[in-house]
């Protein structure tokens, strides 16, 4: 339902475009980056060590576990677990990506 008159109409578009050719001619800017940003984010600076939780095991299917009696094992044992899952969570991770790779292509 249209109930403006033609002079009405371009008065508007006429605004419009001059409010435009306005904001053309000036470029936004973004703000400065802060020279010390931990001080201007209030986002404490802490971390979160898992150390304790053990290892992270990767399966053959692409999920993640960690052992859950890590910390009831012994340390000679903690040794030949983090050894050997380096060893197998790295065969695995490659395995995973080759196959990614030949779904991809």
């Amino acid at each position: 339902m249209n109930c403006s008159n033609g002079t009405n109409e371009s008065n508007t578009t006429n605004a419009a475009v001059s409010t435009a050719s306005n904001d053309a001619q000036t470029p936004l800017m973004l703000p400065a980056v802060p020279s010390n940003p931990s001080a201007t984010t209030g986002v404490p600076q802490a971390t979160l060590r898992l150390d304790q939780l053990g290892p992270v095991i990767v399966n053959s299917d692409g999920t993640l576990a960690r052992i859950d009696n890590w910390a009831a094992l012994t340390d000679a044992e903690k040794r030949n677990i983090e050894r050997l899952l380096v060893r197998r969570n790295c065969a695995r991770l490659e395995a995973l990506r080759a196959a990614d790779n030949t779904k991809d292509t």
